[in-house]
């Protein structure tokens, strides 16, 4: 899951800068060590990596992998990645975002916004995952933090709520307005609120808490 691409390539810009800011404006990637990464509009690039810094992936940008750790993604409209991966740091996408592969967090809120496609699947660990208007291809999972799907959201599979590891008193909430919709099942290994509007989505709840 946190394959960061922190070492030099052959096809990759490493640079290790404290206190600013690297504009991308060509094809490569890049992994920055105290610096924040911002690439510029319509750019195509390779992967992108900070450590200690926030990612910024302006309007039209085509990228690889993108990581952080201890860093906040930012993605304006139109952006397409083949996957985002996040060790402390919140992921904030515009419209129409399109992820290849998968999203995956450990501490850090996820906000995807309308028309915004994810081919596989969102895992979270520890901050909340809200969905405007947006098709998952297979799973939303989390531990401890909150889900609200809204607009006409889809997941194609299920909602995982995982069993919690650590002692986390906080009870996540499941929010699921009328218009959004799973394919799958709601799968509860931990106590979740619910607040899901519509009866037949309801019905999808798989309760194994107390199992």
């Amino acid at each position: 899951m946190y394959k960061k691409r922190l070492a030099a390539a052959s096809l990759f810009l490493s640079l290790s800068l404290s206190g600013c800011v690297i504009h991308i404006n060509d094809s490569s990637g890049v992994s920055s060590i105290l610096g924040n990464v911002s690439v510029s509009a319509h750019k195509s690039v390779g992967d992108v990596s900070s450590v200690n810094g926030n990612v910024e992936l302006l309007e039209f940008v085509s990228a690889q992998e993108v990581d952080t750790v201890n860093g906040n993604i930012d993605m304006a409209n139109d952006v397409s990645v083949f996957s985002i991966d996040v060790v402390n740091g919140d992921i904030v996408a515009g419209e129409r975002l399109k992820v290849a592969t998968h999203i995956e967090s450990v501490n850090g809120n996820i906000t995807i916004n309308d028309s915004s496609r994810i081919e596989g699947s969102i895992d979270s660990v520890n901050g909340d995952i809200q969905l405007t208007s947006t098709q998952i291809g297979e799973h939303v999972i989390t531990q401890n933090g909150d889900i609200t799907l809204q607009g006409n959201t889809f997941v194609s599979g299920n909602i995982v709520f995982e069993k919690a590891r650590s002692n986390h008193r906080h009870t996540p909430t499941l929010t699921i307005k009328n218009g959004s919709n799973v394919g799958g099942d709601i799968v509860l290994y931990r106590k979740v609120k619910l607040d899901i509007a519509d009866p037949v989505v309801k019905n999808k709840v798989k309760n194994r808490w107390a199992e």
